[in-house]
């Protein structure tokens, strides 16, 4: 079975997936696994596709809980069996996204358009909270604090914005928001692939090479496949 938690699916959707055999998939962009799955993963097996810090998919995959896990965090203090891979997946853009029009060239925005205080904010990666540091008034309360990013769908209304990779990003304009790309833009987030060398290593190569022909439809200086 395979099981896409409710971040991943337009809300009244929410479905379970069957498929055949046994093994566990972490996904951080939900969006883009839930797309394969439901159109690409007839016959491969997969038990479930779950929704997780980068912290405790090190320590699921340290236990064989997992077989693959897509994280954000690169290090991690406590070795990992060597039977366990790390390597880069893709590279993804930041976008802004809101429901107010805003002040734009081209579909470019500057920060000084963004209200502080209105800003829904995820702390996406060490590099994201660098460069946020250095181009925002770290004095300046945002409107809310989100260690984790499922609950930016829910929050981000009116004229509040957020952050959001960029397939997330499109996910916000299906759904009516508008999308910005900033003059100054964060680095790229990388994700990161954990994999357990097992007896679903087949499943797992599948799974990745889906992966990799899905991002491979996306604009390039959007999104960059290391999967190749």
């Amino acid at each position: 079975m395979v099981y896409i938690p409710p971040a991943a699916l337009i809300p009244g959707q929410q479905e379970e997936i069957r498929t055949g055999g046994a093994g566990c998939i972490h996904v951080v962009t939900e969006i883009v696994a839930a797309q394969i799955i439901v159109t690409d993963l007839h016959g491969v097996p997969a038990q479930m596709l779950y929704n997780a810090f980068s912290e405790d998919a090190y320590q699921y995959m340290e236990r064989g809980i997992y077989d693959l896990a897509f994280i954000t965090l690169q290090d991690y203090t406590q070795p990992l069996p060597a039977r366990t891979q790390i390597r880069p997946a893709y590279a993804e853009a930041f976008v802004v996204a809101t429901y107010r029009e805003l002040p734009n060239e081209n579909g470019f925005v500057t920060t000084e358009c963004l209200e502080e205080e209105k800003e829904i904010y995820v702390a996406w990666n060490k590099e994201f909270k660098a460069w946020h540091a250095d181009h925002f008034d770290e004095q300046i309360s945002p409107y809310v604090y989100l260690e984790h990013s499922s609950l930016a769908a829910y929050l981000l209304r009116d004229d509040y914005w957020t952050f959001t990779p960029y397939t997330t990003g499109e996910h916000f304009r299906r759904k009516g928001a508008y999308i910005y790309e900033l003059k100054e833009a964060p680095p790229h987030q990388i994700i990161y692939y954990l994999a357990n060398g097992n007896k679903k290593l087949a499943a797992i190569r599948r799974f990745l090479d889906l992966l990799d022909k899905r991002l491979g439809s996306m604009p390039e200086d959007k999104v960059q496949s290391f999967l190749r």
